[in-house]
């Protein structure tokens, strides 16, 4: 990219080049015509100008001070136009993924939709601060400074609002989270005194995190309605998390390693956060799959940089919801909702709310259709050096991304061929799976 950007200042430089040379012949010219003036100046001023027979009089004195002071005259008013250099090359970096989440936290924080004007005012001073902390040397405490005491000074001038929108049922909870929340902010404003930019980095993932947990309260639903031919699918209306407890293949002399240490295991678990706010079909899809045990006992297999798991080759089951149509699903950046059965064009500059280029994320399978496989998935171990332009999987926009793996990411890149998944369980948010109503033809039912 950076050699693309320099052939793209060439044209400009040698313009400019070409420039220099002129005003350079230009100067050459203006400089010898002023030598030739300084010669009749010197002449003039000595009488040397002949008439008559080289005699001089006081008339001709006269003339020849005159002819002086109109060539100097003349020599201070002929321009001269100054030497141009060139001014240093200007490469403007274009980043057409600067509004893609770069971290599963984010991504996951953003996919949340807006309810509250008030936190999400909140949420911008904090990214806003959190980007500021990754400029390097001279950063900006200063400005985090202000974005902190506004942040701070909005919670505490709308409390009652933050809190009045939530449901009745969760306004206890979204007390003790705003409370938490100015005591972190007051907290966040002593760290950035202290100009350590390790402990601000805490303080404030501390400060997204619990504005995260309010905004989850904030929207107990979808703000949107799903089109009306898959109503009656299965879907997950908000965040439900499943956890995976993996086993070593039989027979293998590998172990699995936390990053918790203790030495080495031969099982490990797993755990995916599933986002129904941007994918509520493939998540309320794949959390009706983890329900019915489909992925119980179901082999893991080694892709190029992913796991893959369901279909025939890596389990015999077959449930209702394996048979169940998918429809491809995606939610642009800028859109209020998903759009189906079509890929983004990344290329031009759309992208989406769940970027599958995040190590760890999941996602559905599909062929040549824009259908999903209704029962594989997989891991993606997005790897940057493999990535395209601007740090993007070749892949995005094109797989239907419905969650991260949030713990347990370490075990990932030890997973071999034919390790298997012991169990896949909902251990939280189970209550937002709305159960499709639509029931398939007698062929497939006796199948599953």
């Amino acid at each position: 990219m950076a050699s693309m950007m320099m052939l793209g200042t060439m044209p400009a430089l040698s313009q400019r080049a070409r420039s220099c040379a002129g005003s350079a012949a230009v100067n050459k010219r203006a400089s010898a015509a002023t030598s030739r003036k300084h010669i009749l100046v010197s002449r003039c001023l000595k009488g040397d100008v002949e008439s008559d027979g080289g005699k001089s009089n006081a008339k001709q004195r006269a003339a020849s001070t005159a002819l002086a002071i109109a060539l100097a005259t003349l020599e201070i008013a002929t321009p001269v136009v100054p030497l141009l250099t060139p001014p240093p090359a200007q490469a403007v970096l274009s980043a057409p993924n600067a509004n893609i989440p770069r971290s599963v936290d984010a991504a996951l924080r953003r996919s949340i939709p807006v309810v509250n004007q008030d936190t999400k005012a909140i949420q911008d001073k904090m990214e806003d601060t959190a980007f500021l902390l990754r400029i390097p040397q001279r950063k900006p405490y200063g400005n985090m400074t202000v974005n902190t005491e506004k942040a701070l000074a909005i919670l505490q001038e709308n409390r009652d609002a933050l809190i009045a929108t939530c449901p009745e049922v969760d306004r206890a909870t979204a007390i003790e989270i705003v409370d938490t929340l100015e005591k972190q902010l007051g907290k966040l404003v002593i760290s950035i005194e202290t100009r350590d930019p390790d402990r601000v980095g805490f303080r404030v993932a501390d400060v997204l995190k619990s504005l995260s947990a309010l905004e989850m309260l904030q929207a107990p639903g979808l703000p949107y309605s799903l089109p009306a031919q898959y109503a009656d699918l299965p879907k997950l209306t908000g965040r439900a998390t499943v956890e995976f407890d993996i086993q070593k293949a039989g027979g293998s002399t590998g172990e699995f390693v936390s990053k918790l240490g203790g030495g080495g295991s031969k099982s490990a678990r797993v755990q995916l956060v599933l986002d129904g706010y941007s994918a509520p079909l493939t998540a309320g899809h794949f959390a009706q799959l983890v329900q019915e045990r489909y992925y119980d006992g179901a082999k893991v297999l080694n892709g190029e940089s992913s796991l893959y798991v369901g279909g025939e080759q890596s389990t015999t089951k077959k449930t209702p919801a394996s048979k169940l149509p998918l429809p491809l699903e995606l939610m642009p950046a800028d859109s209020f909702e998903p759009q189906y059965r079509l890929p983004l064009d990344v290329g031009g500059g759309e992208y989406p709310v769940l970027p599958l280029s995040l190590y760890g994320s999941a996602a559905m399978v599909h062929g040549d259709s824009f259908d999903s496989d209704p029962s594989k998935f997989f891991f993606y171990l997005f790897d940057k050096s493999q990535s395209g332009l601007g740090g993007l999987s070749f892949d995005e926009g094109n797989f239907a991304v419905f969650g991260y793996v949030t713990e347990g990411k370490e075990i990932l890149s030890q997973i071999r061929n034919g390790d298997v998944i012991q169990s896949a369980r909902i251990v939280s948010g189970a209550d937002k799976l709305i159960a499709g109503s639509r029931t398939l033809p007698d062929e497939l039912l006796d199948e599953a």
